[in-house]
């Protein structure tokens, strides 16, 4: 031991640099290493469909996934713009920022970015909503594009001035500007359209009720007024 001090104390001077050298190496080298670890993805093709125009476009995807199994991209293999839901196996994924409506949290909204998912867990009976910041069994969650888009992750209702209709799990609507009305069951896999003026449109179960022409959630005698993504905070 005390050679090792007398030697430590002769050659310092050389030491000391030879350390910072060894220190910073190692730094880059695990700099490195985590870079390469975030940056990790990789692709599977799967097979899916979307709509487009209220055609059904049975497609592959190359899914593009990172080293939290989150998606980062999708590429569909037709040449086509992603705008509605996409639907694979028992996953809908967002090919767009969402505004997310959690109504047994007091209304809260947050954004969702683009790709999130929800997907119906069997063996659990649950909804899970997947985002690269969250990883979480959800109920009574409505989701909402910030233009004319809804989507319905359980069974609810939609009411066309008093038409009644029901829809399953993993359904959406779309309100085009108080003009066309559009909605696809997920259980019957069947797209309509229909032409509106003055109907009032709403979408309701035990939890909630949604006035798509006026965008906003009713809440006993008041109402919640939906916001678009982009004015919301991103969901944690």
């Amino acid at each position: 031991m005390k050679k090792i001090k007398e030697f430590v104390i002769k050659h310092y001077v050389i030491l000391i640099p030879i350390c910072l050298i060894i220190v910073l190496l190692l730094t880059y080298a695990i700099y490195n290493i985590q870079k390469l670890y975030n940056n990790y993805s990789e692709t599977k093709t799967e097979e899916g469909y979307t709509h487009f125009a209220g055609t059904k476009i049975n497609d592959t995807y190359d899914v593009k996934i990172n080293r939290k199994k989150e998606i980062i991209d999708i590429t569909p293999s037709k040449n086509m713009d992603l705008t509605n839901v996409v639907y694979i196996e028992n996953k809908a994924i967002f090919p767009k920022e969402m505004t997310a409506l959690f109504v047994y949290e007091n209304y809260k909204q947050v954004r969702l970015p683009i790709y999130s998912s929800i997907e119906y867990d069997e063996s659990n009976t649950a909804y899970k909503l997947k985002t690269t910041d969250y990883d979480k069994e959800v109920a009574n969650l409505v989701l909402y594009d910030g233009y004319d888009l809804y989507f319905f992750p359980e069974a609810s209702i939609l009411d066309i001035e008093g038409k009644k209709i029901n829809l399953s799990p993993m359904s959406y609507v779309i309100v085009n500007n108080n003009n066309s009305l559009e909605y696809y069951d997920k259980e019957t896999d069947k797209y309509y359209i229909t032409n509106i003026t003055n109907e009032k449109v709403y979408v309701s179960n035990n939890a909630y009720r949604i006035s798509l022409n006026e965008d906003k959630a009713l809440r006993f005698d008041k109402f919640v007024m939906l916001n678009k993504p982009i004015d919301l905070q991103n969901i944690k």
